[in-house]
């Protein structure tokens, strides 16, 4: 750094030390949406779009925006050297998180035995980042930290972190993101499974009433699918997808009580480790089963309101072989855990399937047009009195997430989810319908740009 005579004449006099004459490293730490992650990791590390120079490093350093949890360095305006330390647990624990707020529930009685009246803290409030003051000094270790900003699918309007009480700053909308419904893998599937190839509206409403015991001629419109039952499985309330999924996929009360489902063996769903945290294909003790987890004879267990922590888990739930349960799976995510699951991420061959929506399957024409309704507003929040870095850092993010999705634009019309075509997010400028409410409601016609 140069320094000029007046800063050299304060270090002379000892008023000021050379160390602080140079610009400090500022970290800001940013939480909230799984779904919008690689939108975030995106624009953090294009171009000139968030920092003024491009960014100059990231951790891990093969990192593509995949993981929840990354830091990126860079320059931004009015802030000098500065890294994005992300840890992204879902948009309700993010919101809750830059509140300074913690997030509970109680659980129906766990396989290790915990009454079912007993709280259990919801992970992500607070998140847990990566340590260390540089780049170079972190090593992939995390511990709790306060969170500057946060990304949400929804707006706090519609948060358990009350606005009224919690008047958080927001940066503003940063764009669409659409969700899809997705069912299991199943290896000989029957013909009821093999019909059920839309979701209805009101037949996923009363899913999540009933649970499993719910037919599937429900979903099929034909009277001999009644030997399958259809289980929903998904997020627990601290999800932003959860929160969209039951606003606008379910047109479910969004503080409702639903009932879910998970996979597990023994205790493994609630490991003694990770107490009231739900898990996929983790030992009592937290170890991973890895591809076991995969394997059909599990036992298909009602968690009732919980669900899982974060998209993935969601995914890989999705990628057993359901084959034998009497049961067909659907779960409900963001486009790129969906992705994940169809393309048998994480075992060969398990390949999960896109599902209609009401007879029609997600594409940003659909989305655009307002003829696929299941979306969502992605948010960007700060804490109710930023700090002038957090202020500076949290503009700069939400003014380069907006370019980048801008420099994306959407697909052609002919485009679906089913070519891999969809966009995680669409920008704002493109679309054609909004919601009579912030959040939820069927979209309105409106002029190009007036979304």
């Amino acid at each position: 750094m140069k320094i000029n005579k007046l800063t050299s004449a304060l270090v002379t006099l000892g008023i000021i030390s050379l160390a602080s004459a140079a610009q400090a490293q500022t970290i800001i730490y940013l939480t909230g949406s799984t779904a919008a992650r690689q939108q975030v990791f995106n624009a953090l590390t294009t171009g000139n779009q968030v920092f003024t120079a491009g960014f100059t490093g990231k951790y891990p350093a093969a990192e593509t925006g995949s993981d929840n949890t990354f830091a990126v360095e860079g320059n931004v305006a009015g802030v000098g050297d500065t890294i994005y330390n992300c840890n992204f647990t879902g948009s309700e624990a993010g919101i809750a998180a830059v509140a300074g707020q913690t997030l509970s529930q109680t659980l129906p009685n766990d396989l290790n035995g915990v009454p079912g009246t007993t709280a259990w803290p919801l992970p992500g409030a607070p998140a847990s980042y990566l340590t260390g003051a540089t780049l170079g000094a972190m090593t992939g270790a995390t511990a709790q930290h306060a969170s500057d900003l946060a990304m949400a699918d929804t707006s706090q309007a519609v948060s358990r972190t009350s606005p009224t009480a919690y008047p958080l700053h927001s940066f503003g909308i940063v764009g669409v993101i659409p969700f899809t419904f997705v069912k299991a893998y199943d290896s000989a599937p029957d013909a009821a499974n093999g019909r059920l190839t839309n979701v209805p509206v009101n037949a996923v409403y009363n899913n999540l009433i009933q649970g499993a015991s719910f037919n599937a001629n429900n979903y099929t419109g034909n009277a001999a699918d009644v030997s399958d039952g259809v289980a929903i499985v998904g997020r627990n309330f601290g999800s932003g997808t959860r929160a969209n999924f039951l606003l606008n996929g379910a047109l479910f009360p969004i503080r409702g009580n639903v009932t879910q489902f998970a996979f597990g063996t023994g205790n493994t769903l609630y490991p003694t480790t990770a107490p009231g945290v739900l898990t996929f294909g983790t030992t009592a003790a937290g170890v991973s089963l890895g591809a076991a987890a995969y394997n059909a004879g599990q036992n298909l267990y009602s968690v009732a309101n919980d669900g899982f922590d974060g998209g993935s888990s969601v995914a890989k739930t999705l990628e057993v072989d359901w084959n034998g349960q009497g049961v067909i799976g659907i779960g409900y995510l963001g486009l790129g855990d969906a992705k994940n699951a169809v393309t048998a991420h994480d075992i060969a061959g398990h390949n999960a399937t896109y599902l209609t929506y009401d007879g029609v399957y997600e594409s940003d024409a659909a989305v655009i047009s307002g003829s696929y309704p299941y979306w969502g507003t992605e948010n960007l929040y700060g804490q109710i009195t930023p700090s002038a870095a957090a202020l500076s850092a949290g503009a700069a993010l939400q003014s380069g997430i907006v370019a980048n999705v801008a420099t994306l634009g959407a697909q052609a019309a002919g485009n679906d989810v089913r070519n891999g075509d969809s966009r995680t997010i669409l920008p704002t400028s493109v679309m054609q319908v909004t919601r009579s409410h912030a959040d939820s409601g069927f979209p309105v016609q409106c002029a190009a740009g007036a979304f």
